[in-house]
C-alpha cells in the first residue's frame, strides 16, 4: 500500500516545479499566493510528499519569517506534519525551531508583527505545536520544561500554553 503511494506521479512533477518557483519568488503577493494554495496541494499529494521533506521544510523556514505569509505557512506545515509524520519525525528539531522563532517574534512587544491577522497567525502556530505535542509528547515535554526555565521564553510559554 505504501509503495503504491510512493510511486512517482504527476504530483511530483508539479511539486518539483512549484518548490523551485516558491524558493526563488521575490514578489510578496506571488509568495502569498503560492503558500495559500500549498496546504490543499499537500493534502492531495498525501504521504508521497515525504520525498520532498527537505525542500518543503526549507520553504517553511523561508516563508515563516514574512508576516503576510505566516498564517498559510503554518497551515501548510500542519498539513505536512499530519500527512507525513511517521516518516518525517526526524525533522522535529527544525520544525520546532521554526515554530518557536515565529511565536517569539509574534509575542515581542515591540514587534511590528501585531498587525492584520495577528490572532490567526498565533493560532496557526499553536495548532502546529499542539499537533507535535500529540505526535511527539516526550520531545515536546522536554522542550516545554527547558522553555519554562528560560527567562526569554517563560513569558511566551505562559501566554500561549
Amino acid at each position: 500500500m505504501i509503495l503504491k503511494k510512493m510511486k512517482w506521479s504527476h504530483y511530483d512533477d508539479i511539486m518539483g516545479a512549484w518548490l523551485s518557483s516558491m524558493s526563488m519568488e521575490q514578489k510578496l503577493d506571488l509568495r502569498a499566493a503560492h503558500i495559500a494554495c500549498f496546504p490543499v496541494f499537500l493534502i492531495s499529494m498525501g504521504f508521497a510528499s515525504v520525498r520532498w521533506s527537505e525542500r518543503i521544510i526549507n520553504i517553511f523556514e523561508e516563508y515563516s519569517v514574512y508576516h503576510k505569509e505566516q498564517e498559510h505557512c503554518f497551515k501548510a506545515m500542519h498539513t505536512f506534519i499530519k500527512e507525513t509524520w511517521m516518516r518525517t519525525s526526524k525533522h522535529f528539531p527544525r520544525l520546532i525551531v521554526i515554530l518557536l522563532k515565529a511565536l517569539y517574534d509574534l509575542s515581542d512587544q515591540d514587534s511590528c508583527a501585531k498587525n492584520k491577522n495577528y490572532e490567526n497567525r498565533v493560532s496557526s502556530i499553536v495548532q502546529c505545536l499542539n499537533l507535535l505535542m500529540k505526535l511527539a509528547p516526550e520531545q515536546m515535554n522536554k522542550i516545554g520544561c527547558d522553555l519554562r526555565t528560560d527567562s526569554t521564553f517563560c513569558e511566551v510559554v505562559k501566554k500561549y500554553f
